[in-house]
């Protein structure tokens, strides 16, 4: 099983290689991520909700509440993003 896994972590390596502007692929897994590791917190938002707060700022479309948990999603995966160009 090591080898096989191996292997495609070896494809994936290249894929993101070839890739000019990689975070366009992984900034979405990363904001999923962010938002399931948030939940622990109790943070109740979904992919959809996030992408649409981030592009539309401080609508009033949302509550409140909505929106800081959005945020707190958002600043997950800001701090995910240093830590890889760190």
């Amino acid at each position: 099983m090591i080898g096989p896994a191996n292997a495609a972590l070896g494809r994936y390596d290249g894929l993101l290689a070839a890739i000019p502007n990689k975070h366009v692929l992984l900034s979405p897994l990363m904001t999923q991520e962010a938002i399931l590791s948030s939940r622990v917190e109790g943070t109740v938002v979904t992919m959809g909700e996030v992408l649409e707060i981030e592009a539309a700022g401080a609508s009033s479309e949302f509550t409140r509440s909505k929106r800081e948990d959005a945020e707190v999603v958002l600043n997950y995966r800001k701090t995910m993003l240093r830590c890889i160009a760190d």
